[in-house]
């Protein structure tokens, strides 16, 4: 917000998705390494759920909007495509809730 305030806007927006990007990316990182090491040489297993894969498809969503957007608006930020991330993230929790109520059908 200081950034913002300041008149550093792409900073502040490239901090916005540059900084949970990197915590996450390190955070797996070292954390995947530690289990791998840890369990050599069994392999390590993850599993995949249904809130994983809603989740990605709609980071990569955010992300696509994002990379074609921004630059569309001239790399300055509206009232407008603040909204639009905003709804897009309502829809996730949305999806996300109905997902882990079991309120979507699932074929077993």
């Amino acid at each position: 917000i200081v950034f913002a305030r300041e008149g550093f806007t792409a900073l502040a927006f490239a901090a916005c998705f540059g900084a949970p990007a990197f915590i996450l990316l390190l955070g797996l990182g070292i954390t995947f390494t530690a289990v791998n090491i840890a369990n050599y040489p069994d392999p390590v297993e993850v599993d995949i759920d249904s809130s994983l894969i809603v989740g990605a498809i709609f980071l990569c969503g955010a992300t696509a909007a994002s990379l074609v957007l921004f630059p569309l608006m001239g790399y300055r930020t509206s009232k407008r495509f603040g909204i639009l991330l905003l709804l897009l993230y309502f829809v996730l929790i949305t999806f996300t809730l109905i997902d882990g109520f079991g309120w979507i059908m699932q074929s077993r």
